[in-house]
């Protein structure tokens, strides 16, 4: 049986770092809609305001992996270097005024998240989840111990992200409080477990990095800018597993309604790859592959090398036009 021992934590200074962050440019990692989302609540930028994110894009910037930077914040981390906790300070200054606007709408959203999530069984995914161990090789899994931190995301969906880094931490971003979106987020939760596993797996490296050398290294086709075949692949599989959407192995145990399964899958027809969000592209292949790992989950099959060479070509058929036929 699966140990679930899981915090539901509303932190006002978490949501701010992940709000600042949100708001600019610094990264690949960028999408225009959450940024202007996030900026909804600053009509013009002040010059004080444009000075703090010019120095917290510095901050982020000069150091090797920027996320851990942002990650020490969500886990509460302080800052040992007394110049950058000073900027930090000033930085938060400046912005506390907006950001204060913005808190007072969504707090008690926030809340009513807390309370439903706190309530929630996730026992009812013990048998999924053991399968989901079985087949990724996962040895001595003893269990959840995690606190997971609630950040307001408003009308721009459910997100979720982990660090291997930070095993005991998920980041996750809710929409505006209603209950019919409890699914989704149950979803996105459970993916995010899911990495944990697969963070502990025994063969998933080897296996698809076999697969990448045999299948798409061949065919000459480079990851979609800022990405790699790795994050590609593994992402492909897990979000057949779970994800916010329904057409995947959790989404069938959370709902049997056929027609909200429907209203997740894709319709795709290839133009250009060039134009297509590579987020998009992976929600493409995860519904192509959902039948075969299903398969795998339900007969208790270890993940094999078919199995990591059929997502391989899935995605070699996507970029060579012959994904017409997909969705």
């Amino acid at each position: 049986m699966v140990r679930f021992n899981i915090e539901f934590i509303i932190d006002k200074d978490v949501c701010f770092t992940y709000w600042l962050q949100a708001i600019f440019k610094w990264s690949w990692f960028f999408g225009e809609k959450k940024a202007k989302h996030y900026r909804r609540f600053i009509k013009k930028n002040k010059l004080s305001e444009k000075i703090a994110l010019f120095v917290f894009k510095k901050i982020l910037q000069r150091r090797n992996n920027k996320y851990f930077w942002l990650w020490d914040r969500y886990s509460n981390k302080k800052i040992s270097n007394i110049f950058e906790n000073l900027l930090w300070n000033l930085i938060k200054k400046v912005f506390k005024y907006n950001f204060d606007v913005i808190w007072k709408n969504e707090e008690e959203s926030l809340k009513k998240w807390q309370i439903q999530l706190l309530e929630y069984d996730f026992s009812l995914f013990n048998d999924a989840l053991e399968r989901v161990a079985n087949f990724l090789l996962v040895k001595d899994f003893n269990g959840f111990d995690l606190k997971i931190k609630l950040l307001f995301g408003s009308e721009i969906g459910v997100s979720a992200h982990v660090k291997k880094e930070f095993p005991n931490l998920i980041i996750l971003s809710v929409p505006s409080f209603n209950r019919e979106n409890l699914n989704s987020v149950i979803g996105t939760i459970i993916h995010e477990l899911i990495h944990k596993f697969e963070y502990e797996s025994a063969i998933t490296d080897s296996l698809f990095k076999k697969s990448y050398k045999n299948i798409i290294e061949p065919n000459n086709i480079n990851a979609p800018s800022d990405y790699k075949w790795k994050y590609l692949l593994k992402e492909s599989m897990l979000r057949a597993i779970s994800s916010s959407r329904m057409n995947t192995y959790i989404g069938r145990l959370l709902t049997n309604d056929n027609e909200i399964i429907q209203k997740d899958v894709v319709k795709f027809i290839f133009t250009k790859k060039e134009s297509i969000n590579p987020e998009f592209l992976i929600r493409v292949v995860a519904q192509k592959i959902e039948q075969l790992t299903t398969e795998y989950l339900n007969k208790n099959m270890v993940i094999d090398e078919k199995y990591c060479d059929f997502i391989s070509q899935v995605w070699v058929d996507l970029f060579s036009g012959e994904g017409r036929a997909l969705g």
